[in-house]
């Protein structure tokens, strides 16, 4: 009650975030917990770690045990509800637990799936796609950007770029296979307008070549009826010069 509106809202963000979406306690390191909260969320951390709803422990060195964990490094302070009695009997927390079940069941889900793909080695082709990143990006539009943290974010735009790119191929594919479905009919065409251009050429130089053949039997013809005039053959040279004419 002591907390300011956004204050309040940052106390939120960093409960739910403590637990599970089975209703358990999650225990966080300090860093997973603020994790890409505004720099208030510390200040805010520390108040409920004094109020004793939450508590924070040391989790290396020769000290460890309960403590502020001012002096220790983010990584070695984990972070969890004093107790689980909390989530079923604070009111004001059941509420936000109610309000954010489908929040904190996208979150847990893709912050476990995004932990293990930068613990494989962060490869795009392992990345959320297809409907499941569209499942992610459907509950996205519910959960505040500031909520999600940069392990998910950086999952998720990976499997974007990811998806995008696929999207390109598919693309490139059937703007290739239209123009296959065009271009092959149409050099089906050419080639056999091709053809049919050779054929008709092909038939003109057959047909002076025929032609040429008739003119020099005709002329034969011709010579051979001059020859059989010249020896007074006149019946041959009759019958030549109409076989020259026939022709």
């Amino acid at each position: 009650a002591a907390l300011t509106g956004l204050e309040r809202r940052l106390a939120r963000r960093l409960l739910l975030r403590l637990v599970t979406p089975e209703r358990t306690r999650r225990i966080l390191t300090r860093g997973e917990l603020c994790e890409g909260l505004p720099g208030e969320a510390r200040g805010i951390l520390e108040r409920l770690s004094a109020a004793r709803l939450v508590v924070a422990r040391q989790t290396t060195g020769d000290g460890e045990g309960e403590g502020d964990g001012e002096t220790r490094g983010d990584d070695e302070v984990t972070v969890e509800l004093v107790h689980e009695s909390l989530i079923a009997n604070w009111a004001r927390l059941r509420r936000w637990l109610e309000e954010g079940r489908e929040e904190l069941r996208f979150l847990a889900e893709a912050g476990q799936a995004a932990k293990l793909w930068e613990d494989r080695g962060a490869r795009p082709e392992e990345a959320w796609g297809g409907d499941a990143l569209a499942e992610a990006e459907r509950h996205l539009r519910g959960v505040a950007s500031e909520d999600v943290p940069p392990r998910v974010e950086r999952f998720l735009a990976a499997g974007r770029a990811r998806q995008a790119e696929l999207d390109a191929r598919r693309r490139r594919r059937r703007r290739w296979g239209l123009g296959l479905a065009v271009g092959i009919p149409l050099a089906v065409a050419v080639a056999a307008s091709t053809v049919a251009l050779l054929i008709a050429k092909e038939q003109r130089a057959t047909e002076r070549q025929r032609l040429r053949a008739e003119a020099q039997r005709a002329a034969v013809q011709r010579e051979s009826a001059r020859a059989a005039l010249g020896r007074g053959d006149v019946l041959e040279a009759r019958a030549r010069l109409r076989a020259s004419l026939a022709t």
